[in-house]
C-alpha cells in the first residue's frame, strides 16, 4: 500500500480540514500527519496517526527530511508555504512530491512587491521538485500554471462538512468567520455592516489572533469588538452559520476557503469579495467587488425572499459541481506517472536533523476535540 506523510504547516483552521478530509475519505493508501503545532492548534483530530512537533516550523522541515532519508514513505504531501522548501531535498531522496500552498505567498498584499517578486522566483525553482500541484480550487490551480509548467495540477475542492446541531433563530442575521487580521479583511466588514445600519445584525465568529500585541489591529485595522463572538468550539460556529441569512466572505487573499463551503453546505447563499483567489472558482452572481456592492445585496436579501432563495439554488449548484469534482479527483490524487515506488533507502540523514526525543505521536482513532 502506498503510504503518504502530510506535512503540514499547522493543523488549525482551513489546512487542517482539508488534511483530515483527506485522511478520513482516501483509504487505498496510508497516511500518517507531520504538522507544527502550537497548543491550541491540534483541535482537529483525525483517524489513524498523527505527529506533531513542539517547537518551530523548521523542525517539521527537518523531521520530514528525516523521514524522506528512512525511505519508509512514497509520497510526501506539503501543505503549506513554509514548511515545503525542503521539497527539492525530499524529492533528490527519492519520494514523489505533492504540494498545496493553500494560498500562495505571492497573492500576500501585506508584503512588499519585491518580497511578493520572490517569492513567486522562489515558487518557479521549487516547481521543478514538485510532481503535482493539488490546489484547493480552480483558481489556485491557475496560479500554479502561471507560476510554473512543470507539475500537473490538480483541483480537489473541499469536502462536504457536517451538519449543525442547535441552530440559532436570529432574523435578517449576517455572518463571517475566521481570524481577525488584515488578509481576512475587517475594515470591509466593518464598512458594510455600517452600511446596514439597523436592516440586519452582523456578526464576525472568531477573534483577533492571540499570538498578536494586545491593543488595536496590526495596521490599523478594526478588531471588531463590537460584532466579533471570540473564540468558539466547532458546533457552536456552524450553529452561527446556519442560522445566517446570508454568509459574508471578506478575505482579500486566501487558497479557497473552506467556510464558505461549511455555508453552502448548511444551505446559506454565500456572498464572497471578488479576488484573484477566488474569480474562477464561483458564479459572478456569488461575486461583490465593494463594501457598498455587499451591502446593496445583503439587503435586499433581507427584503427580497426571492431573491435569496435565487442565491441559495446558485449557491447549492456550484457546491453540488464541486463535490462532484472531488469524488472523481480523489481516488487518483496520489497517482503518477512511473508509479509511487521508491528507488530505495537513501541513507538515514540524522546526522544534521532533530532528535526523536523532539516528536509527539499521536496514535489510534482521534476525534473532533
Amino acid at each position: 500500500m502506498t503510504r503518504v506523510l502530510h506535512v503540514a504547516d499547522s493543523m488549525s483552521s482551513g489546512v487542517g480540514a482539508v488534511v483530515a478530509d483527506i485522511v478520513r475519505e482516501h483509504t487505498s493508501v496510508e497516511h500518517e500527519i507531520l504538522a507544527y503545532s502550537r497548543s491550541e492548534d491540534m483541535q482537529r483530530r483525525v483517524s489513524g496517526c498523527a505527529t506533531t512537533i513542539r517547537g518551530s516550523r523548521l523542525s517539521v522541515a527537518l523531521h520530514a527530511l528525516r523521514r524522506a532519508a528512512s525511505g519508509e514513505y512514497d509520497v510526501f504531501h506539503f501543505h503549506g508555504v513554509r514548511s515545503s522548501y525542503v521539497r527539492p531535498l525530499v524529492k533528490l531522496l527519492g519520494a514523489k512530491v505533492a504540494y498545496s500552498p493553500h494560498g500562495y505567498g505571492f497573492l500576500y498584499e501585506d508584503i512588499p512587491q519585491w518580497a511578493r517578486t520572490a517569492v513567486r522566483t522562489g515558487e518557479r525553482v521549487l516547481a521543478r521538485f514538485t510532481d503535482s500541484v493539488v490546489a484547493v480550487g480552480a483558481s489556485e490551480a491557475l496560479q500554479a500554471q502561471m507560476a510554473s509548467t512543470w507539475p500537473k495540477a490538480t483541483v480537489l475542492p473541499h469536502a462536504a462538512t457536517s451538519s449543525a446541531s442547535g441552530a440559532r433563530t436570529e432574523p435578517n442575521l449576517v455572518v463571517t468567520s475566521g481570524r481577525i487580521v488584515p488578509q481576512k479583511g475587517p475594515d470591509i466588514f466593518e464598512e458594510i455592516a455600517v452600511g446596514l445600519e439597523d436592516r440586519a445584525t452582523c456578526v464576525w465568529v472568531g477573534d483577533v489572533d492571540p499570538h498578536a500585541p494586545v491593543g488595536a489591529g496590526a495596521d490599523g485595522q478594526p478588531t471588531l469588538s463590537e460584532y466579533k463572538t471570540g473564540w468558539l468550539p466547532p458546533d457552536v460556529a456552524l450553529s452561527w452559520l446556519a442560522a445566517a441569512t446570508v454568509y459574508l466572505h471578506t478575505a482579500r487573499w486566501d487558497g479557497f476557503p473552506v467556510v464558505v463551503c461549511e455555508a453552502a453546505d448548511l444551505g446559506v447563499p454565500v456572498l464572497v469579495l471578488e479576488t484573484d483567489s477566488v474569480r474562477q472558482d464561483l458564479p459572478c452572481e456569488l461575486l461583490f467587488d465593494s463594501a457598498a456592492d455587499a451591502a446593496a445585496r445583503v439587503a435586499r436579501c433581507i427584503s427580497d425572499v426571492g431573491y435569496r432563495a435565487h442565491l441559495v439554488d446558485v449557491t447549492t449548484d456550484w457546491r453540488r459541481e464541486s463535490l462532484a469534482a472531488r469524488a472523481r479527483q480523489l481516488p487518483e490524487l496520489y497517482t503518477f506517472e512511473g508509479g509511487t515506488n521508491r528507488s530505495g533507502n537513501a541513507g538515514n540523514g540524522r546526522r544534521f536533523l532533530p532528535n526523536r526525543e523532539q516528536v509527539v505521536t499521536y496514535s489510534g482513532v482521534m476525534d473532533e476535540a
